[in-house]
């Protein structure tokens, strides 16, 4: 799995826009070991950071803000979004990882995009709820 977040690079934040954040870090986990790496976006707009999210393989995105576009072109590409996050991106991913991720003071955008039909934000059970859910949304 390779998780997106749009951040601001001086102060490790989620970016609080998504499509014209100016770099995302990417993250990747192996046997327990997260890593991160930076990458400055070429793009602009809700297509083109989608398009080069999925040139970098990215399969989920966390986010602060998302609008109803920015959410379909990225179902399009088949990447799921977990929207309406605040605070620090690596504290954010290593929620999500360890199955107790939390939305801040934002409310959550929409709909989960990887299908499971759950409001974005309000389900956090890794699929204990037998809907298929296993973004963690």
């Amino acid at each position: 799995m390779k998780i997106a977040v749009p951040i601001d690079l001086e102060t490790e934040m989620i970016a609080e826009q998504f499509g014209s954040a100016k770099s995302f870090r990417f993250y990747t986990e192996d046997d327990g070991v997260v890593f991160a790496e930076d990458v400055e976006s070429p793009a602009n707009g809700a297509e083109g950071v989608a398009d080069f999210l999925v040139s970098n393989g990215g399969q989920i995105v966390m986010c602060y803000d998302l609008g109803e576009n920015g959410r379909d072109v990225l179902f399009e590409r088949n990447i799921a979004v977990l929207a309406g996050l605040m605070g620090k991106a690596d504290d954010a991913v290593i929620a999500l990882l360890e199955n107790r991720l939390r939305y801040g003071n934002a409310e959550p955008s929409g709909t989960c995009s990887c299908g499971c039909g759950h409001e974005a934000g309000s389900c956090d059970c890794g699929d204990t709820c037998g809907d298929g859910c296993s973004c963690g949304c």
